[in-house]
């Protein structure tokens, strides 16, 4: 084995980029070794960690395994968009930057995979909320396993919930329908006044 003493590599070109082995080479720090990041690292986790991307994301885009992401829907509802091709273990968070998911829903895209089991996009639509999406297999996919506000509740603003009648959906919408006396009954309102109607 060939042993380079040196204190700094630095690219031949200003701002260049310096590459470390080629593609299926194994790089091995030795026990004892502390490594110090003084810049911006993304994906250097071990497997289900996130490294935070500190500027705020306001339109659409791919995510990356191992990152997490400010996000700011003040101006628009927009989407974040899973990767593609995932592997177990993968894992990617969003947090709401300015508080607005419940007047302009962060959509996260599924890019093909299941989340939580559903062949569906998942829409965040609470304030102040921070998801945690980490890739368990193709059957499940994306599991939510971390979600948070200030308040410690879910991820979702609550609607008004009732029983009675036949319930039939349309949209977003439970329509009752009674042809005979029956009894309609609230079990739970919504905090949000304007998800009671």
């Amino acid at each position: 084995m060939s042993e380079i003493k040196v204190n700094k590599i630095s690219p031949r070109t200003n701002c260049g980029t310096v590459t470390l082995g080629d593609s299926g080479d194994t790089i091995t720090i030795p026990a004892g070794v502390t490594m110090t990041n003084s810049g911006t690292a993304a994906g250097f986790g071990s497997t289900g960690e996130i490294s935070w991307d500190t500027t705020k994301k306001t339109s659409g885009f791919t995510a990356t395994s191992g990152v997490g992401y400010f996000t700011d829907t003040t101006a628009s509802a927009f989407t974040v968009t899973l990767p593609a091709s995932p592997s177990a273990g993968n894992v990617v968070a969003v947090s709401d930057y300015a508080g607005t998911f419940g007047t302009n829903a962060l959509t996260i895209g599924r890019n093909s995979s299941n989340i939580n089991g559903s062949a569906s996009d998942f829409n965040l639509n609470k304030s102040n909320v921070t998801a945690q999406f980490i890739y368990v297999d193709a059957t499940q996919g994306w599991r939510v396993v971390f979600t948070g506000d200030q308040s410690g509740s879910g991820l979702s603003e609550a609607f008004i919930t009732a029983t009675g009648g036949t319930i039939t959906t349309c949209g977003n919408d439970k329509i009752h329908t009674f042809t005979g006396p029956g009894t309609f009954a609230v079990s739970q309102i919504a905090e949000c006044s304007a998800n009671n109607q």
